[in-house]
C-alpha cells in the first residue's frame, strides 16, 4: 500500500496565530478521517484502506463509508459528519 503513496507519511502544521482555528479544525478533521482510513479494520481486514487501494487501481476515487463503523471508532467524528457534511466531506 505504501507503493501507491496515499498511506506514507505526513507532516502537519500547527498554527501559531489566532484567527485560524477552522484552519486547525479542518488539518485535525482531515488527520481523523486519515487515520480512519488507514487503521479501522474487522477482525483482520483493513476494509477501507482496502477499498481505497481497489478504487485508485480502478481509477475510482472515492470511497463508501458505512457511518455505522466511522461511529464504532470515532463517534465524535461521525456526529461531526453529520452535523456538517458540506464542510467535512471535501476534506
Amino acid at each position: 500500500m505504501a507503493a501507491n503513496g496515499w498511506d506514507s507519511g505526513q507532516t502537519f502544521v500547527r498554527s501559531v496565530h489566532s484567527g485560524e482555528n477552522i484552519v486547525d479544525n479542518h488539518l485535525n478533521l482531515q488527520q481523523e478521517l486519515f487515520d480512519f482510513i488507514q487503521n479501522f479494520r474487522d477482525g483482520n481486514v483493513f476494509i477501507y484502506r482496502e477499498q481505497l487501494k481497489q478504487n485508485i487501481a480502478l481509477r475510482s476515487y472515492s470511497l463508501n463509508v458505512n457511518l455505522r463503523d466511522l461511529a464504532s471508532f470515532d463517534d465524535a467524528l461521525s456526529q461531526s459528519l453529520l452535523d456538517k457534511p458540506a464542510e467535512i466531506l471535501p476534506l
